[in-house]
């Protein structure tokens, strides 16, 4: 099976596996808003943000949107985190909508659909101006793989922002990682847009590490909020994976 090397390891496994292994002594440390603080910390250093307000205020302002997106359309604010996500990622409302399993016109929420207007249109200007900038020219060169690929060329800007936002995530995870590895502890895994670390000899506390991979984001602006996952301590938790594989293989 393919599958196997890649979920044989911390960065791919799941999680409640992951926890199993190292929950007794590993951090799983996150950038928190990801992908909509990379894209605001990228409008500011570009001098564009006054094309994406809509974007700025949710990122300012996100608990409200997301109870907002939540209690309109009766979903858990874990399905309203992914709207967002999904729009600034080349996605639609509608695509939302079926993912959480609603069926477009049940809800008639305006003012989430007129929010979700203006990141569309936001989204789609500051893509506009990434792509022409010289420091992504290296698109160009993506542009001609996914043509070579058969993708419609309409569809093509709308995934080349998503390759922009991943080279941007890997400069942050740099910056994070060496900031620990300054302080001594030992980075173990890179998990999708966060760290697992481990303590290791004359370790800085875990939350001054933190502030301090801030700081050190700030200074090539990237204005990241970092903040621990449940890992560390769950090592005895059940192991839903197996649990459900068990019980499949008995039905």
């Amino acid at each position: 099976d393919d599958k196997y090397p890649r979920t044989a390891t911390l960065q791919g496994m799941q999680s409640d596996l992951r926890a199993a292994l190292v929950g007794k002594f590993a951090h799983d440390i996150d950038c928190e808003n990801s992908e909509v603080r990379l894209i605001c910390s990228l409008a500011h250093q570009l001098k564009l943000k006054d094309l994406i307000p809509t974007i700025i205020s949710y990122q300012d302002n996100r608990n409200i949107w997301l109870e907002k997106i939540a209690i309109s359309h009766c979903v858990p604010k874990s399905d309203a985190k992914r709207l967002v996500n999904i729009i600034l990622s080349g996605g639609r409302y509608e695509t939302w909508l079926k993912l959480v399993g609603i069926s477009p016109g049940v809800f008639v929420a305006n003012d989430i659909k007129e929010f979700c207007f203006q990141l569309y249109s936001e989204i789609a200007a500051l893509r506009d101006q990434l792509l022409r900038h010289p420091r992504f020219k290296w698109t160009e060169i993506e542009r001609e793989k996914l043509l070579k690929e058969g993708r419609p060329s309409n569809a093509i800007d709308s995934a080349l922002l998503p390759r922009i936002v991943q080279c941007c995530e890997n400069e942050v995870l740099g910056i994070i990682h060496r900031t620990f590895h300054e302080h001594n502890w030992i980075v173990r895994a890179k998990v999708f847009d966060g760290l697992i670390v481990e303590p290791g000899s004359s370790t800085e506390f875990l939350e001054s590490t933190c502030r301090l991979a801030e700081k050190a984001c700030q200074k090539f602006g990237w204005d990241i909020r970092l903040i621990e996952k449940p890992l560390s301590g769950t090592q005895h938790n059940p192991i839903m994976t197996i649990l459900e594989a068990r019980e499949v293989t008995h039905t």
